[in-house]
């Protein structure tokens, strides 16, 4: 009946996509340490941290892939102290603003 041709991206595809492509950048302020190769680092594991945690939840399914990934990059550099949480460069990067992504965001950040 399907053929077999299934294709379906995952929330952590997007978001290992939005890494790759970089989530912190030279306007980004740090309240905890100097933006450097282990804040990236934690900025990485934070967003599995979130993607999985998303997954445990049944509310969060209701949302896009793409927004549930948006949302667990918002909360990483909210978790390492990046400011602001969302801003222009990544909602380019992402081509998804705050207030799509500000409903997912609260429920997986509470």
């Amino acid at each position: 009946m399907l053929d077999w041709n299934l294709k379906t991206i995952t929330p952590l595809q997007f978001a290992h996509f939005y890494l790759s492509k970089g989530c912190a950048f030279s306007v980004d302020h740090s309240v905890v340490r100097e933006i450097d190769i282990k804040l990236l680092r934690y900025l990485r594991k934070y967003t599995d941290f979130f993607i999985d945690l998303s997954y445990h939840d049944y509310k969060l399914n209701t949302y896009p892939a793409h927004v549930v990934a948006c949302a667990a990059v918002a909360g990483a550099r909210k978790a390492v102290g990046l400011l602001p949480v969302w801003n222009t460069e990544i909602e380019e990067l992402t081509e998804t603003s705050w207030f799509e992504i500000e409903p997912c965001f609260n429920t997986l950040y509470k």
